[in-house]
């Protein structure tokens, strides 16, 4: 059966997507001796992590690290593992037809050594394990869409158009247009990682150009720590059976330069709300009609005092 629509597009997605991270291990040197392989893990980490996947180097030799992402179920059940390995044989250059690091796509191939023993797998099976975390998001789209409205940004590179440019004149048909995009990036993302979804999205349309108008990095503060078990502590003691539970906050705040500056800073963006959820408030901050409920404005005010309380106790 062939596929149509949107099926196919798809399709073409996941085509696309496999292949772009296939030829960027291709093109990393992993030759075995030496190995060097966490070169090659850094890659797959930095993929993952455009899905809001956490990947774990882990292994005695830094130049040989191995990658561990995990992809939790939400009900009891047999557990299913993919393994791979990412060092491969070495290539006598003068023998190939094309620089065997190349990745190069050529005559309806991927050419490169481990093209087939076997970054291929690994690439195909690290694809699939993202598109399942995407996936997820989509079936709790289905049965809870404001949940899912919250978790959608935590998984990669958000684009928001939000200026629009051509003629201005209504009777003048423009040469050229623009649009700037509001983009967030998660922490330990760049901008080649958006570089890489906007090439995706145009692929095919000839003719645009890019630039950026300002990039500033996300960054992290880890958790658990004495901090995160203080706020835990006070919101138990204030809302019984209250679970914390730690998120990537889309805005920006000034944490992101305190923890820049000093890098063993612990810095949260929390300001809990018991009287309206997230979705209800539905991004009030920057848009009309401003508001927040009188009693979480008391709530805060409590919940502060004790927190502070708590971590200086």
């Amino acid at each position: 059966m062939r596929a149509t629509g949107t099926a196919r597009d798809e399709r073409e997605r996941l085509d696309r997507e496999a292949l772009d991270l296939l030829a960027r291990l291709l093109q990393t040197d992993t030759t075995n001796p030496p190995g060097n392989e966490t070169q090659a893990a850094l890659v797959l980490r930095d993929y993952f992590a455009g899905y809001g996947l956490a990947a774990e180097l882990v292994g005695d030799l830094p130049d040989r690290q191995n990658l561990i992402v995990r992809l939790p179920g939400s009900r009891p059940g047999p557990r299913l593992g993919l393994l791979g390995h990412l060092d491969v044989v070495p290539a006598e250059a003068s023998e190939w037809s094309v620089p065997p690091f190349s990745g190069v796509q050529r005559d309806g191939y991927l050419w490169g050594r481990g093209a087939t023993d076997m970054k291929n797998q690994v690439a195909a099976q690290a694809v699939a394990v993202a598109r399942l975390a995407r996936a997820a998001v989509a079936e709790l789209s289905a049965s809870d869409p404001e949940s899912a409205q919250l978790i959608e940004p935590l998984l990669g590179v958000t684009f928001s158009p939000t200026i629009l440019q051509a003629s201005d004149a209504v009777n003048v048909i423009p040469s050229h247009a623009s649009v700037e995009v509001d983009c967030r990036i998660l922490p330990g993302q760049s901008g080649d990682d958006v570089r890489r979804e906007v090439d995706a999205a145009l692929a095919g349309i000839d003719g645009w150009e890019f630039a950026w108008t300002d990039l500033t990095s996300g960054n992290e503060s880890p958790a658990p720590t004495p901090l995160s078990a203080a706020i835990e502590s006070v919101m138990a003691e204030l809302v019984p059976g209250a679970e914390v539970v730690p998120l990537h906050l889309c805005g920006f705040t000034d944490s992101r330069w305190f923890r820049e500056a000093f890098p063993r800073i612990v810095a949260y963006g929390f300001c809990p709300y018991v009287t309206e959820d997230t979705a209800t408030m539905g991004g009030r901050e920057h848009a009309r009609d401003e508001r927040i409920a009188v009693a979480d404005v008391s709530f805060q005010a409590r919940f502060f005092q004790r927190l502070v309380a708590e971590v200086l106790a």
